[in-house]
């Protein structure tokens, strides 16, 4: 079976016959327009907004630079490894802060690094929160009123 990131998977048994019941359901849900109540998105996204602000805040209380920037690669590994953290290379030499180096750091008691996880996750859900807006911005898909 094909998906439309061109990712191949293949079903067998019990899968293959759930998946293949579920095909009409998600044909017939790709027909309807997709509604969201712009009271309940405007709080969540209000929300989001203040929780990003906030786990920012707090990796740049943490890496003593009102600059820092949670998604900065660079700014990551200066933090990180400038107070005395065992510096780790990748296999292309440069300092990985990806979320599973992130993690073992965190592990090993980097409040820096648990914050710079947290910031990256608030920042993605206000980023998609975001997306979601611009892609129905005066969209049928805003109809909705209901109350939150």
């Amino acid at each position: 079976m094909a998906y439309s990131n061109s990712a191949r998977i293949e079903l067998t048994g019990e899968s293959a016959e759930l998946e293949e019941r579920l095909v009409p359901i998600t044909a017939e849900l790709n027909e309807k327009p997709l509604r969201v109540n712009p009271i309940t998105w405007k709080a969540k996204l209000e929300e989001a907004e203040e929780e990003a602000a906030l786990s920012i805040d707090f990796c740049r209380q943490m890496a003593h630079n009102g600059d820092f920037r949670p998604n900065s690669p660079t700014d990551c590994a200066r933090a990180l490894y400038s107070n005395g953290t065992k510096l780790r290379l990748s296999k292309t030499g440069k300092v990985p802060t990806d979320r599973d180096t992130l993690t073992e750091l965190a592990h090993e008691g980097s409040a820096l690094a648990s914050g710079i996880i947290d910031a990256r996750s608030d920042m993605s859900r206000r980023s998609q929160l975001i997306r979601n807006e611009l892609a129905c911005s005066g969209a049928a898909c805003c109809a909705t009123t209901e109350k939150p």
